[in-house]
């Protein structure tokens, strides 16, 4: 990276910018990286006014219509065409056979009568001329923007003449540049930048439109870094309270957070003052409205800390329960009939909460507790009827390893889960779209026999499917669950996690547990999922866009980061897929929570990973670099938790248990994936590291 001496840094001047550019910058929305439909958009806050212009100027030089180049130019023109053919003018410009290396600088001195010719001359070395088509050169504009400009990512290679494939330094993101000269082609638009402060070019950068920002993404970026910094602040506050004082200080810090995220989300954003934001803000669930936006990307790590606060009760609160009380798992041990959910919704949770063979007696004490407080939404707040995972577009971290459908087959489902929620849908949402697919085409359903008898159907068959695979089966083939899918069923509506109520949708389809496989498949992929969870009738088709981008033959480049950067921007979710296994094509799927200039911030659901791994290489992103051993000896994978517990509603693949996970079940959250482990991949058997993303956009 290059660096500079600590008394050359300089920092954002807004004085600087030329006045036309101000009505840009108050305009400015959003800090997306603009791409060709954005370059005339006076909001996108980016590289402007000499980008429309060069691209003007390079559509004019690309066609046999264009006026002439007047022969007294002394503009530079860049050769950008690699097989830029070196004519005859004496032979009526027929081929010489010869090219003009690509990439060399030249001026124009004379132009042929029918317009289609120019007569170059190379700008290191007069004595070198040639005759070539007009279309192989573009213009290259001397800059008179006088805008201070970042760079939005730490790998931008700084070039020393446009068109290297890659430089020795890279460029810092932290400090001011400005553009010289730029010109676009269909190579990609380069600029030449200097320092603000100084006056020699550094040299030259690729994708200039995508890598650097200036006006509302610096805006954007700086403000959501001070954001961060309070809401540290705020949650460390948070965590030094108890009891009620401690759970009606963090939702009302979800309150603040949800409403200034509303303001940002506004065309233009409105920031808030920082320094005005309520230290102790309050929440009445009375008065409660739900503003219906997203919280920016940049926080979600954060603000997922305080969410994770009210998922449980402080100490003082929590009840000890019978250990008599458990739930039946054996076929024929004293089965209950559980209450109605329809008629009786109380004692239905008051038996839940007692379990299967409850007396008489604690059940009616059980009801009457449950009379006293509104109930409470499966996987959500334990303190309100609230589920902020998905009110705030915050998904709840979720590991694959304790999911009842196949630990380690299905990253697929349980990004899925991540993805919803990001998109605002909720646990409860899922369960509406079942019992719609559950009803398709049944006279008189009963929800409760369908609910039970379908998901014991479902349950067998991933352990028929299995066959001999033990890890295929139910939790792994966990020893005592196979033979208890009627238990499981009868637990699973209330208690099921998300992830795995999801691979159950996805089964009801057709009856098959394959399903899973094409959800987020390289190839024929299931792109109708948030569709159907969000529009069971399809009343509303096209609630979102999805695109799929193939990164097959390249590592990441600018097109692909600014694609993921707007759509996270705008509240959309994204997915990732991944080669993990060094040799080996096989991918593994990840949720993108955040695009920063170090890299992806990831939510991974198998868990963190090796920081030297390289794809190309011999090895595993889940083991040590050169480790040897089975993927359970080095600390990257998320370790679930053991338990024989009797009662099933206390086993790690509930709902409950995954909202309390511990350190080493949650290994993969929050994880830094840097561009340099996408910029080493090597090319293996065609392909790199990333696979493709899927992005998912809120139309």
């Amino acid at each position: 990276m290059r660096t500079r001496s600590q008394e050359r840094q300089v920092g954002p001047d807004n004085n600087r910018y030329q006045s036309q550019r101000n009505n840009q910058q108050e305009q400015a929305a959003n800090y997306v990286p603009i791409d060709s439909e954005l370059l005339n958009s006076e909001s996108n806050g980016q590289i402007g006014a000499w980008y429309n212009e060069l691209t003007a100027e390079t559509e004019a030089i690309s066609s046999e219509e264009s006026d002439t180049v007047s022969e007294s130019s002394t503009d530079t023109y860049y050769i950008f065409d690699k097989n830029a053919i070196i004519r005859s003018e004496e032979n009526n410009f027929a081929s010489t056979g010869t090219k003009i290396p690509q990439w060399s600088a030249v001026k124009v001195i004379e132009t042929s009568e029918n317009g289609k010719y120019i007569k170059v001359e190379s700008v290191s070395d007069s004595a070198q001329v040639w005759w070539t088509s007009k279309s192989n050169a573009v213009k290259s504009d001397t800059s008179s923007d006088s805008a201070s400009y970042k760079v939005l990512y730490n790998d931008v290679d700084l070039l020393s003449a446009p068109g290297e494939k890659e430089g020795t330094e890279k460029l810092e993101d932290n400090c001011d540049y400005q553009i010289l000269q730029s010109f676009t082609s269909t190579e990609g638009d380069y600029a030449q930048i200097k320092y603000v402060d100084g006056e020699e070019s550094l040299g030259w950068i690729k994708d200039a439109s995508a890598n650097l920002a200036t006006g509302a993404a610096i805006t954007r970026r700086d403000t959501m870094e001070d954001l961060k910094k309070y809401l540290e602040d705020q949650l460390e506050t948070a965590k030094s309270k108890t009891g009620e004082d401690k759970i009606s200080f963090v939702q009302g810090m979800l309150y603040q957070i949800e409403q200034f995220s509303e303001n940002i989300a506004k065309d233009p954003p409105i920031y808030p003052v920082i320094a005005n934001l309520d230290r102790n803000p309050s929440f009445s669930e009375a008065d409660d409205i739900a503003k219906g936006t997203s919280v920016p990307h940049e926080l979600t790590g954060i603000v997922r800390g305080f969410i994770e606060i009210t998922e449980f009760k402080p100490a003082e609160e929590v009840s000890t329960v019978s250990e008599e009380s458990n739930v039946v798992v054996e076929a024929g041990q004293n089965e209950t009939t559980p209450p109605s959910r329809e008629n009786d919704p109380q004692q239905l949770e008051a038996w839940l909460e007692g379990g299967l063979n409850a007396p008489a007696q604690e059940q009616t004490a059980a009801t009457e507790s449950a009379a006293e407080e509104p109930q409470r939404i499966v996987g959500g707040s334990q303190h309100s009827n609230i589920d902020w995972n998905s009110r705030l577009g915050v998904p709840q971290y979720r590991t694959q390893s304790d999911n009842l459908s196949i630990p380690e087959a299905t990253c697929n489902v349980t990004t899925m889960a991540m993805t919803l929620e990001k998109l605002g849908n909720s646990r409860s949402d899922v369960i509406t779209a079942i019992e719609a697919k559950m009803v398709e085409g049944v006279e008189n359903p009963n929800l409760d026999n369908l609910w039970e008898t379908k998901a014991e159907a479902y349950f067998k068959a991933i352990t028929t499917a299995a066959v001999n695979t033990k890890y295929r089966k139910l939790r792994g083939g966990e020893e005592g669950l196979v033979g208890k899918e009627n238990d499981l069923a009868k637990i699973f509506k209330d208690h099921g996690q998300m992830e795995d109520l999801i691979d159950f949708y996805l089964y009801l389809r057709d009856n098959s547990v394959s399903n899973r496989i094409l959800l987020l498949a390289s190839n024929n992929y299931n792109d109708s999922v948030p569709e159907e969870i969000n529009d069971l009738n399809f009343e509303n088709e096209g609630a979102f866009d999805t695109k799929k981008i193939d990164l097959e033959t390249s590592p990441f480049t600018a097109k692909e980061k600014m694609a993921i950067k707007k759509t996270l921007n705008s509240g959309g979710s994204v997915v990732l897929s991944i080669r993990h296994k060094g040799l080996n094509t096989d991918g593994h799927i990840v949720s993108v929570q955040s695009i920063t200039s170090e890299g992806l911030i990831v939510d991974d659901p198998y868990g963190s990973h090796c920081e030297d791994y390289i794809y190309g290489n011999s090895g595993d992103l889940f083991k040590d670099k050169g480790g040897k051993k089975r993927r359970s000896q080095y600390n990257y994978r998320n370790v679930p938790k053991s338990s024989s517990d009797s009662d099933l509603t206390k086993r790690d693949f509930t709902a409950t248990a995954a909202q309390n996970l511990e350190e080493n079940e949650s290994r993969g959250k929050n994880q830094l994936m840097k561009w340099e482990m996408f910029n080493k991949s090597k090319k293996h058997q065609g392909v790199f590291f990333a696979k493709y993303i899927i992005l998912y956009e809120k139309n």
